[in-house]
């Protein structure tokens, strides 16, 4: 559920005064100054226009360390986050800010912080209040502070603010002439009042849902860890004498990961991994072949694509094929390659690890990479920086993969799916 989606809705509405009805009892507010050559959008006849310049206050900037004072209120763009200013020493503070008032309204104009907007509230320590030069600061007689607030955070006024960006890294900013050439409304005081109630209710209830469904993402992703889990410990169906026992081929762990039935066996990884060609697509006499790659996956099918366009060496892989990203962040994902009605060559990005193996069914093998125990490993054995963080295959090849047998794979694959269709239910 798109959350956010949801207040930026509400705030949508609210600025074209669709939120709350219009009483006749509140007046109408007069239009003072010139009015939009092209209205943004319709607004009640009641309201009124004004553009932001109108609003910009120009507050005296000075040096704090010349300050005689003992301490300051200091409202930076990080203390927003905390919800209060900071006091502190005006020595402390190495450069210029601007003196600012209590209902003055503080809009963030720095990348990435162009989100934060501020009401200026008094406080208890009664102290002078400054404030970063990276904010733009705004009052208006005719705009309760908090409503203003509201029209900054509005999409459309995002929309502009984000159009108005210019600079390049760290020196990206909203260009305050341009903002100030945007255009707001201006509904009675009185209706304002009614505006800010109404959506201070609607957000609080969207907060609660909002909070109430993340504890529900939380408590599905916990039962699905737990489910998978029980699935490759034997914990999750019951062991039948008729399925039989699989011998133990090998090696066997020094020391147990975890306790599986006496049915089962254990087999590293190394034994299931598969060293397919690796071919140059461009390379290829083919009209098309299928690209199982890695953002392919998120669609859940291959993509079919001419070998002239691929360009860079791909693995030449098979049905039943068990395909495991390597490559971070996308070391969740684990894929079977299944049979297609394309019929054509199948490559593979070089970033999958590929593994096949006889004494697992393609799909159990999907469920042993997503459960917790191997997740674990996976993650410990990350290396690399940045854009080159992965999984190594040398570390992954020593870990320990429990094996049931085939007909109990099967009944604990149906099992699972059964399982996480009920858990997938808890998150709609």
């Amino acid at each position: 559920m798109n959350f956010d989606r949801m207040r930026a809705l509400l705030l949508e509405q609210a600025i074209r005064g669709e939120l709350v009805p219009q009483l006749d009892s509140e007046g109408v507010v007069e239009q003072v100054g010139g009015v939009p050559e092209e209205v943004p959008f319709g607004i009640p006849s009641s309201w009124s226009w004004v553009q932001l310049e109108k609003l910009s206050c120009k507050r005296k900037t000075v040096e704090p360390s010349s300050l005689s004072l003992e301490a300051v209120e200091l409202w930076s763009i990080p203390a927003y986050d905390e919800g209060t200013p900071k006091i502190v020493k005006p020595s402390d503070i190495g450069s210029s800010k601007k003196v600012i008032q209590v209902g003055d309204v503080l809009l963030a104009k720095i990348v990435p912080h162009i989100k934060r907007a501020w009401v200026v509230s008094e406080t208890e320590s009664q102290l002078m209040k400054l404030a970063s030069t990276e904010w733009l600061v705004y009052n208006s007689e005719r705009h309760f502070p908090i409503f203003l607030v509201l029209l900054f955070k509005s999409p459309y006024f995002r929309s502009k603010m984000m159009g108005s960006i210019s600079g390049m890294g760290s020196l990206k900013r909203a260009n305050p002439r341009a903002l100030s050439k945007v255009w707001l409304p201006i509904p009675p005081l009185e209706e304002q009042q009614r505006i800010v109630a109404k959506l201070e209710k609607a957000f609080a209830e969207i907060d609660r849902a909002e909070k109430a469904y993340q504890e529900l993402q939380a408590l599905s992703d916990a039962l699905t860890k737990q489910i998978l889990q029980k699935a490759i410990e034997g914990k999750l169906v019951s062991q039948l004498d008729s399925e039989g026992v699989v011998e133990q081929v090998g090696d066997v762990p020094e020391e147990v990961p975890f306790g599986i039935p006496s049915s089962w066996s254990w087999v590293q990884l190394e034994k299931l991994s598969c060293k397919r060609k690796t071919v140059e697509p461009s390379s290829l006499s083919l009209e098309a072949v299928e690209l199982w790659s890695i953002p392919a996956y998120d669609e859940g099918t291959p993509k079919i694509v001419k070998p002239s366009d691929i360009g860079s060496s791909k693995k030449v892989i098979q049905v039943g094929d068990v395909l495991l990203a390597k490559i971070v962040p996308h070391i969740k994902r684990a894929w079977v390659v299944s049979e297609t009605e394309s019929q054509l060559m199948k490559l593979a990005s070089t970033e999958w690890l590929v593994y096949n193996s006889e004494r697992h069914f393609p799909i159990f093998l999907v469920l042993l990479f997503k459960s917790p125990y191997f997740r674990s490993k996976m993650m410990g054995s990350i290396s690399g920086m940045g854009s080159l963080k992965r999984a190594n295959p040398r570390a992954l090849s020593k870990v320990w993969l429990p094996i049931p047998p085939l007909e109990e794979q099967q009944r604990i694959v149906a099992k699972v799916e059964e399982l996480l269709k009920q858990v997938n239910a808890l998150k709609m």
